[in-house]
């Protein structure tokens, strides 16, 4: 009887880890117009239950039930894509004891929604830094669009702006002041999507000189304070564009575009790192720190003795202690007394040791 029984648990169990659903299409990198039928497949092995059908328009954080009791061995169900537009799209089947999703998330779109770049498009010989003017036309509901350009023929795009209105036809383009026959723009709103069908040409205009100032090496800057980085010019120089990097110049974070005169307020990043660096450049020319400058947590300062409730004689020598967080760059620091009123102003400055013996003075007070 035990060996019947084991055999059934073995039959079942082997049944079971025998069963699979593999969805089929769509699954990953799909386009599929809203408003139209689309058929949905997959394949099975073993034996499956009926299934339940969802899909999510948001990456799996929501599952929308679509459709129950579909016979698994069918392969396919036909389905009314919904009008919502999304790029995060996946399908689930499952009959309550396996599933499958999709691989890859797909796409819904709008079925006529279109944006067309008429200029430039191909051919244009533009100076750098002049002014131009991107136009478009668009079809269907497009949304907000985003402006990329290329100087190497799209194989890296430089985000320019975005939240650009799609029905305004048209936007104003500082055009970068580099040389380069390789150039392309690009616009979308994340579902539409075009760039110029040929590269056009940006001739750099010959520019002077630039100088970073500061920070050029060596500097400690607190984290979260107001940087005031600075630089000289000579000679025609178009508005600068200003980088950090915490990994000695092997990757570059933008600080501001467009930088004009001989300074910027910089607000200093939640990034500790003594490998810092800072550039500078107008897409021709361009400077960078000398040496590596460290940011760093601001340093506190903790006063351990007096704190409250000692009792001092007068002219005795009493050692004043404190400690120094983020201490090695602090040389020094500075003590004053008060009684009864404001600190004095330039009591003592000393080093910044941890410890000093002060003479109490002569007075009865008890504040």
């Amino acid at each position: 009887m035990k060996f019947i029984t084991f055999l059934v648990l073995l039959f079942t169990s082997l049944s079971f880890w025998g069963q699979s659903i593999t969805i089929t299409t769509p699954n990953g990198g799909e386009f599929i117009n809203a408003n139209t039928s689309y058929n949905i497949t997959w394949n099975i092995n073993g034996t499956v239950g009926l299934l339940d059908l969802y899909y999510t328009v948001d990456n799996g954080v929501n599952w929308v039930f679509l459709s129950g009791g579909i016979d698994p061995n069918s392969g396919s169900f036909v389905w009314l894509v919904p009008n919502t537009p999304t790029n995060v799209c996946l399908i689930r089947l499952t009959d309550g004891s396996v599933q499958d999703e999709s691989d890859g998330v797909f796409s819904i779109n709008f079925p006529n929604n279109s944006v067309t770049i008429t200029s430039p498009n191909g051919g244009e010989v533009y100076s750098g830094g002049s002014t131009q003017t991107v136009t478009w036309t668009t079809g269907g509901p497009v949304g907000s669009l985003s402006f990329f350009y290329s100087i190497d023929n799209g194989a890296n795009w430089t985000l320019y702006a975005s939240g650009i209105s799609a029905f305004s036809g048209s936007y104003s383009w500082t055009v970068p002041n580099v040389t380069s026959t390789q150039c392309l723009v690009k616009l979308t709103d994340n579902i539409a999507v075009d760039q110029s069908n040929a590269t056009f040409t940006i001739n750099g205009v010959g520019s002077g000189a630039v100088n970073l100032i500061q920070p050029n090496g060596g500097e400690i800057i607190n984290i979260g304070s107001q940087y005031n980085i600075q630089w000289s010019v000579a000679g025609p120089v178009n508005p600068l564009d200003i980088f950090y990097s915490i990994d000695g110049g092997i990757n570059w974070t933008l600080i501001t575009t467009g930088a004009t005169g001989t300074s910027y307020n910089w607000t200093v990043p939640s990034i500790v790192s003594n490998t810092c660096k800072v550039r500078i450049t107008d897409g021709i020319i361009a400077d960078i720190s000398a040496a590596n400058f460290s940011i760093v947590n601001p340093t506190q300062i903790t006063l351990l003795s007096p704190n409250g409730g000692e009792i001092l004689q007068g002219f005795d020598s009493f050692e004043i202690t404190w400690d120094t967080q983020n201490n090695s760059h602090i040389d020094s620091v500075e003590i004053s007394f008060q009684e009864n009123g404001t600190f004095d102003t330039s009591f003592v400055t000393v080093e910044n040791t941890g410890s000093y013996f002060w003479e109490v003075p002569n007075i009865s007070t008890t504040n």
